[in-house]
């Protein structure tokens, strides 16, 4: 049921994805059912199971998500720490929890269709021209439910049309902004613009929203972890000093731009109004020096300025990428009718629900 339901949109992956997901099970020959008998198969009543068109949600805080390219836990910890300062204090500071990278979710376009949906990437088609011509889906996303509560919803990112993600998104309600939007010239790769221009865009950005009374959703995916060394962008020499790798060079000046980032939203007044969440998008693809560095087991995290009682979830010690939109939708008091995957999930394991369905 999950690559049926899936199914229903889509979206191109970057090299070796399909090959690996394939090798998983061959989903690509998985029977279509109706929009119910998915469900039913998942162990999903679709009585319960709400759709777009009967959501209803009240406003809560404004939102600010930052999803970090490949900057996995093992950054914040030794002996690398001294790279992201910035993550570390609000580590400390704030709320924060372990998260596990789960199937599905291992690359940029996976992981931000998850953090929408709470369902793992999984589709029959290996491109995007599915997806390209849908125009309405019956699955929940947090869109949704962020458009049901009257937020304005932007998306930031350095280059929109990389894999789909324009039409995703834009599928779920956003308004997606990168080079074109902003006014920037790009970079000359298929990246689009640094990760400098977004953060100074997501500033602009909230000092507009911020005037209004609409409450605002705003989402940034940043590039400079990208394999296989990062996206070296050599001004941010200026603030920061040389490191063994372009890859440590640009972590510590992604740290940088979010504590800059975090020092615009005290000096003005928005943390009280504002939920923020910052989590990596996945870990770190293919191989680089650093990560024999790493001292513990590899994974993922979630830092948010939403208090831990406010965030409220079963799962909290276990915490995996598909209970991202219910976090989200919790941290920032908005209340719905919504339901995601991972509310109808009684195992512990979730990754193990999801291994045991991956045709489903």
């Amino acid at each position: 049921a999950i690559a049926v339901i899936v199914g229903l949109v889509g979206m191109s992956f970057p090299n070796g994805i399909v090959h690996n997901i394939y090798s998983i099970a061959n989903i690509k020959f998985t029977q279509s059912k109706s929009f119910e008998t998915a469900l039913e198969d998942l162990g999903i009543d679709p009585e319960t199971y709400i759709e777009p068109d009967d959501l209803t949600a009240t406003a809560g805080k404004n939102i600010i998500v930052l999803s970090l390219e490949s900057l996995e836990r093992g950054f914040l910890e030794a002996p690398l720490e001294a790279l992201t300062p910035t993550l570390g204090e609000l580590r400390d500071t704030y709320t924060y929890f372990p998260m596990e990278q789960n199937e599905g979710s291992k690359w940029t376009s996976g992981s931000v269709y998850t953090t929408m949906t709470g369902f793992p990437a999984y589709f029959k088609a290996s491109n995007n021209d599915i997806f390209q011509n849908t125009t309405s889906s019956r699955i929940t996303s947090i869109g949704d439910v962020l458009q049901a509560a009257e937020y304005d919803l932007t998306y930031l990112m350095g280059n929109k049309e990389f894999s789909g993600l324009n039409d995703m998104l834009s599928l779920f309600g956003f308004r997606v902004k990168s080079e074109q939007e902003l006014g920037v010239p790009k970079i000359k790769s298929l990246w689009g613009l640094h990760d400098k221009e977004l953060f100074e865009a997501a500033k602009k950005e909230i000092a507009t929203k911020s005037k209004k009374e609409k409450p605002f959703a705003l989402f940034l995916s940043n590039i400079s972890g990208h394999f296989p060394d990062g996206v070296y962008d050599e001004r941010m020499r200026e603030v920061i000093p040389d490191q063994e790798s372009k890859l440590e060079f640009m972590t510590m000046a992604v740290d940088y731009l979010i504590a800059d980032l975090f020092a615009y939203l005290e000096e003005n007044n928005l943390m009280d109004n504002t939920v923020v969440y910052i989590f990596p998008d996945h870990e770190f693809m293919g191989k680089h020096p650093v990560l024999q560095k790493f001292s513990a087991k590899r994974g993922l995290y979630l830092i948010t300025t939403a208090d831990k009682e406010s965030v409220s979830y079963k799962r909290l010690d276990t915490l995996s990428q598909i209970d991202l939109p219910r976090i989200i939708l919790n941290g920032a008091g908005i209340e719905s009718n919504a339901r995601f995957l991972t509310d109808y999930i009684s195992e512990e394991n979730e990754n193990a629900f999801l291994d045991n369905n991956i045709k489903n």
